[in-house]
Formats: structure tokens, sequence, C-alpha cells
């Protein structure tokens, strides 16, 4: 029943956004004027290409920039999510289906390395997850020698901290730096003095540290020009790098609070003219 009630949702979607791009207002109207459509009808892909092609000199340049903005900052929120998601899949050993999410991931934020480089490995056989999954499955057959056994659960423990540590270091070449401080402490829980790992691990601390406060200025910088939509979307780049950071949270508040009480004015200044 879930099922049938899935498909039909997304067949009355499809059947609404053709239905959105064949009418007379999208089909004669502007660049920026389909954009707000396909916007409307949560058509992002779609109405990121369409922004796009307002040009400088078009009147409504600006107002195109700030679309662009807004969609910018729900693509990455929904990138975020297919990348997770493809996490898990590739956590339990589904490689497939992690594929699948990594690729639908950088349709909507192609600038992500971290995810292109996982997308890549898997594309290429990279199957450690799944090998390590199906070697946990199996039963493991007693050994009549401690010594043999302790060497081999070693050697375990080694291996999988080490797949942590190579992981960590993708991310933390990549800028990923939340990505790359969980990896380097997942491999110290396997082995709390593995190679390098805790130098790496304070690198990416710190580095993080400095990403969360040049987003941060950055914020303030486009709140005192009154750009508060821009400033929003820095302070959101904080939150989403340190979610308790509590001077991004007040801040993006008071933004989102004046960003209302204008919206109010000049609904009230249209009523007026009505």
């Amino acid at each position: 029943m879930a099922w049938h009630l899935r498909i039909v949702t997304v067949g009355l979607l499809l059947f609404c956004a053709g239905c959105v791009q064949f009418s007379p207002q999208f089909l004669l109207g502007s660049s920026f004027d389909r954009a707000l459509l396909l916007w409307e009808q949560g058509l992002i892909l779609e109405a990121r290409e369409a922004a796009l092609m307002v040009g400088p000199d078009d009147p409504v340049y600006s107002k195109a920039r700030v679309l662009l903005v807004k969609i910018k900052s729900l693509s990455r929120e929904v990138a975020r999510e297919h990348k997770e998601l493809g996490e898990d899949y590739e956590k339990a050993g589904i490689e497939s289906m992690a594929i699948k999410e990594y690729r639908r991931s950088l349709l909507f934020n192609p600038s992500n390395t971290v995810v292109a480089r996982k997308l890549k490995w898997l594309e290429e056989g990279g199957t450690a997850v799944e090998a390590e999954a199906q070697k946990r499955s199996k039963p493991k057959k007693k050994s009549k020698k401690k010594k043999v056994k302790s060497k081999a659960a070693e050697t375990d423990l080694e291996a999988t901290a080490n797949t942590h540590y190579m992981r960590g270091k993708v991310y933390l070449e990549s800028t990923a730096y939340p990505e790359a401080i969980e990896e380097f402490n997942t491999a110290r829980e396997f082995v709390p003095d593995f190679l390098d790992t805790a130098a790496l691990l304070e690198r990416a601390e710190k580095r993080l540290e400095l990403q969360i406060d040049r987003h941060f200025k950055k914020g303030i910088s486009y709140f005192q020009k009154e750009e508060m939509e821009l400033a929003v979307e820095e302070w959101n780049s904080v939150l989403r790098l340190k979610p308790s950071h509590k001077d991004a949270l007040e801040y993006r508040g008071r933004a989102e609070l004046i960003m209302e009480r204008i919206k109010s004015i000049k609904e009230r200044q249209d009523r007026q003219v009505k």
C-alpha cells in the first residue's frame, strides 16, 4: 500500500511539473519568471538553470541573484541529505545504493569534492566496507592457539583503524573538516596511537575553527551591509559545521526577524497602493 501511494505521489508531482512547463505563463515568461515558477513547484535544479540565464543587464538581475542564493542554500541541504543517506548505505555494505545517492548529491552540489571522491572510489570497485561486513557476518572459528588469535585480532584493529585514518586524510585534504575529525576519532577508538592520527586530528580541529570564524565574520559583514539573505547563508554554513554555535544562532535569528519585518512592510505598502 505504501509503495502504491509513493508511486501515485511521484506521478502527480511529475504531472504538475509538466503542466507548469507547458503553461502560457512559463512559455511566454522571461527567464526570471520561469525560474520563479519552477522554484515554487520545488524543481530546484530546473529553477537554478533558469535563474542563471538572467544576465547582468536584465532589470531583475539582482532579484535573480537573491533567488540563486535561496536555491543554493536549499540545494546544499538536499545534497547533504543524499550524502548522508549514501554514507548509511555504504556503511551497510550496499554499494549500489550508495553510488546512486552520491550521484544525486552531486546533482544538487557539484562542487562537493568529498562526495565526488567517494563516488569515484566506489565506481572503481572500492568494496572495503562490504568486505568488512561480510567478514564480520561469517562465524569465527575458535583458535586453539591464543597467541595466533590475539595477533589476528590486533591485525584487524589496525586494518580498521587504517581505513578510517585514510578516509580522514581524504576529508582533511578536501577541507571537509567535521568529517575528517569524525574519521580520525574513530581510528583512535580502534588504535589510540595509530600513526600520526592525533596530530592530524588537531590540525583538522584548528582548521575547522578557522573555517567557522571566516563564515561567521563574513555573515557579520553582509549583515552590516543589510544583505540579509547572504548573511543568513553564511551563518547557516557556520551552523552546519557547528550546530551549537550560539552567536550564529542569535545573529541568524536577528537577520530573519528583520527580513520578516521588511516583508510585512512591503506587503502593507502594496495593499495601500491597491
